[in-house]
């Protein structure tokens, strides 16, 4: 293992606190757990994200980029006068 020394708020002290005592295990063993869940999540996340990224490259609908003029004469269109 690696040791690492970390920083905490008051309230995520205490709440460490609360959790070893009612648990009986170390202060290590909940930081490694909430360390383990949190980068299992993110993985997922990430896992998803990219997922996400690769449907929208296979996908038939295509974004459209306005210009500044564009995106004018809509609003010209669209209210029938000049702003």
């Amino acid at each position: 293992m690696i040791r690492k020394q970390i920083y905490l708020g008051e309230d995520m002290n205490n709440k460490i606190n609360e959790i070893s005592a009612s648990r009986g295990i170390p202060q290590s063993e909940i930081i490694r757990e909430s360390l383990e869940i949190y980068l299992s999540k993110y993985e997922e996340k990430i896992q998803d994200w990219d997922s996400w990224l690769e449907q929208m490259k296979q996908s038939d609908l295509k974004i459209e980029t306005l210009s500044r003029d564009a995106i004018y004469t809509s609003r010209v269109e669209r209210y029938g006068h000049e702003l």
